[in-house]
């Protein structure tokens, strides 16, 4: 039988779970009922040209995986706020969401691309790029450990963290073979090897190397001037294809769990997943079976022992 990869991600007072067919948001809302919305994945990533070209099936996940997660989080926000999520956005809301989302991701990409390398280059190593790219992979896993640290003491944050425990075990019970039930799952790690954490720590890892040959190519062989502007430029250019090799790292990774130079590479991820997952409490264990249930069409008809 054809291994299947199941995905997701912690909402708000829930869990998506992606599945090769069905994307499913799991939500508690306020009066304790658990709301399940499934829809079938979007045809225009799953059918693109390049979804399972190598290295652009990478880039393609993760743009699919910011969609998904984006839209995931509205919904959730308005069940667990008690909005009536069936309803048609109002005009200019859907333009307001989109433009809230954007500005994150201009702020990601200031604190973790740009401060990095304005820092590094005010200590002249510029024209030496394997130390130039040393320090500012050292300061992207800095400030990425310092925000996740600073936002973890946040109530609710703690409260989604537990969710991404949640989600982890349920999908760690179900690879096993196992009813999904909360003594099942009680055994199993919160810390599961194809997290986004992980990818985001490969991310970081692969880039201390892959921007230094390409500055030293660049900048030192080919000679172009090493100004603060143009090497963010390259940098950013060159961020879809740093993502598709990460992909397929973890990808291949997944395949080779005992592979020793494999699992060093992917240790730091996992080490961090004790600050981005947390223990859930059987309710939150409840909410991340419906979502997994219902992103593999899984009929729920047992009751979950307690």
């Amino acid at each position: 039988m054809k291994k299947i990869n199941v995905g997701g991600q912690a909402v708000i007072e829930g869990v998506m779970m992606i599945s090769p067919e069905n994307v499913s948001i799991a939500v508690r809302g306020p009066d304790g009922k658990i709301i399940v919305d499934v829809h079938k994945r979007n045809k225009r990533f799953r059918n693109a040209i390049f979804f399972k070209w190598f290295f652009f099936r990478g880039i393609v996940s993760l743009v699919e995986m910011l969609y998904e997660g984006i839209n995931a989080i509205n919904y959730s926000a308005k069940i667990a706020f008690n909005q009536d999520a069936s309803k048609k956005k109002k005009h200019g809301e859907g333009f307001f969401s989109g433009a809230i989302s954007f500005l994150g991701i201009l702020l990601a990409l200031f604190i973790f691309l740009f401060l990095p390398i304005f820092i590094a280059s005010k200590t002249g190593l510029d024209a030496r790029p394997v130390l130039f790219n040393i320090l500012t992979g050292i300061l992207r896993i800095a400030f990425f450990i310092l925000y996740i640290l600073v936002i973890s003491f946040i109530p609710e944050i703690k409260r989604l963290f537990q969710y991404h425990g949640a989600e982890h075990k349920s999908i760690f019970c179900w690879e096993d073979g196992k009813e999904l039930t909360v003594e099942n799952c009680t055994s199993y790690s919160t810390k599961h090897p194809r997290c986004g954490t992980s990818f985001i720590f490969v991310v970081l890892i692969v880039a201390i190397i892959f921007f230094a040959f390409l500055d030293t190519f660049l900048f030192s062989i080919w000679g172009l001037p090493s100004i603060k502007l143009l090497r963010l430029f390259i940098h950013l250019l060159f961020l879809p294809l740093l993502v598709g090799i990460s992909y397929e790292i973890i990808k291949f990774a997944g395949n080779h769990k005992q592979n020793p130079l494999l699992r060093v590479l992917l240790s730091p991820g996992l080490a961090f997943q004790y600050i981005t997952t947390k223990e859930p409490d059987p309710d939150q264990l409840e909410v991340g079976f419906a979502a997994l249930r219902s992103a593999l069409d899984i009929e729920d008809k047992e009751k979950l022992k307690r």
